[in-house]
């Protein structure tokens, strides 16, 4: 009688889906190399599939740190070691600029914290653009030091000299005080927290822990966010 053998739909290519279309035959759909990494060149070979070759970040210039961001790609980041001569005021005792010693600790503490890769793009202080205009934030840095470290005799025919002057010293005023608030804040912290912890403790112990919060524990008005919580949440 009749005998219906299934045909072997295979051409041998790793670079192909082999499919059976009861319609028409075999089908051969090519397969989409992306493994959505800008750091790579998505390829594929017939014999092996898909191959991701990491790509080479070179633009040739010396006073530029070439690296590769999975999510944007080649990035070229200004080198500190093509920097012209800051003045004391705003070097350390190895001449790198004061913003880029704070600027690389906060980088190594976001990238420390970042085990997800979230935001790969703070883990490089040399490539901040936090104001998104094109130009490196260090970049902005350096400028505002040679700025500033020019004699408060000279003038320029392009930048009022001493009203970037007085910005910076009204927000390094500024930044100064609220760092004194803050540490300020952070001691009243310490000296309290045993009887906080104390307060949580007993809180926590007691029977009221799961009932509704009382809207005095708010002034009166509970919050929309707390409404229908307890003292437990």
């Amino acid at each position: 009688g009749c005998v219906f053998t299934p045909v072997t739909c295979d051409d041998g290519d790793l670079c192909t889906d082999d499919s059976c279309d009861a319609a028409t035959g075999c089908v051969f759909t090519p397969v989409t190399c992306d493994d959505g990494d800008l750091c790579t060149d998505d390829s594929c070979d017939a014999a092996t599939g898909c191959v991701f070759t990491p790509i080479t970040c070179d633009d040739g210039n010396p006073c530029t740190i070439d690296t590769c961001y999975p999510d944007a790609g080649c990035v070229y980041s200004w080198n500190p070691e093509c920097d012209p001569a800051f003045c004391p005021e705003f070097s350390d005792g190895t001449g790198t600029l004061i913003f880029d010693v704070g600027g690389e600790a906060i980088a190594d503490a976001i990238a420390m914290i970042d085990v997800d890769m979230l935001y790969p793009e703070y883990h490089d202080y040399y490539a901040w653009d936090l104001n998104d205009d094109g130009i490196a934030d260090r970049t902005q840095f350096g400028l505002l030091a040679l700025l500033l470290c020019l004699d408060k005799c000279q003038t320029s025919p392009y930048i009022d000299l001493d009203a970037v002057r007085e910005a910076w010293e009204f927000n390094y005023g500024t930044s100064e005080s609220r760092i004194t608030e803050l540490l300020v804040d952070g001691q009243v912290a310490r000296d309290n927290a045993s009887l906080l912890l104390d307060l949580c403790n007993d809180v926590l112990a007691s029977p009221m822990i799961n009932t509704l919060i009382d809207p005095a524990a708010f002034g009166g008005v509970i919050p929309g966010e707390w409404a229908g919580r307890t003292y437990a949440d």
